[in-house]
């Protein structure tokens, strides 16, 4: 059997929709299905590892 590397998120079921556990934001099954292939940040509050703070700090001022 062959198998295939697949790359996406990870998606929490809330009724209908879908929860995106990096960005917070729900979607429809559709809508999350797109934004498996995006590229999303948690909010600025949601990240409390030192790394993270960093990068987002760094990302921040290049985007200035």
């Amino acid at each position: 059997m062959n198998q295939t590397e697949a790359v996406g998120k990870v998606f929490v079921v809330e009724g209908n929709m879908r929860r995106c556990l990096i960005c917070e934001r729900i979607f429809t099954p559709r809508e999350a299905a797109a934004h498996a292939q995006a590229v999303c940040r948690p909010s600025a509050g949601d990240c409390a590892v030192a790394s993270c703070t960093e990068e987002r700090k760094w990302l921040t001022e290049e985007a200035s």
